[in-house]
């Protein structure tokens, strides 16, 4: 999945805050997840919970730039999926910076193994099946 950003205007020419990209990230995840075919996902029996997030920082961004976020899941455990993100400068091409984080699906018991109706809806997401290891999804 891809969506597109524009830096604030109020920022332009000046290096954006590290966490402004880790917000137009977040926005990002949840617009993955809420385009997954589930209903009311955030009040079923079984959520994804974010148990780790890791973000780098690959260059500056500057205020103004034309950004575009990729979203995917790229691999997953019986109770756990990890989910990918690209932020990528338009203009140039370039990477600015790059997130992975682990959402593992937890019950009122606690962690629980992922529904395959959500499992399958993630993977229709991704457009195809996914395994450890695969690559990007559009």
């Amino acid at each position: 999945m891809r969506s597109t950003a524009t830096t604030p205007v109020d920022t332009a020419g000046f290096h954006v805050s590290n966490l402004e990209i880790e917000r137009m990230f977040f926005e990002a995840r949840n617009e993955y997840l809420a385009g997954i075919d589930i209903d009311d996902l955030w009040h079923r029996p079984v959520v994804p919970l974010l148990r780790e997030l890791s973000t780098r920082f690959e260059s500056e961004v500057v205020g103004g730039a034309d950004l575009e976020c990729a979203t995917w899941v790229s691999s997953r455990s019986r109770r756990s999926f990890v989910m990918e993100q690209w932020l990528v400068d338009r203009s140039s091409g370039g990477v600015a910076a790059t997130c992975r984080s682990v959402h593992v699906t937890v019950g009122a018991e606690g962690a629980v193994e992922i529904p395959d109706d959500l499992w399958s809806a993630i993977e229709r997401r991704n457009g195809g099946p996914t395994e450890s290891g695969a690559t990007e999804r559009a």
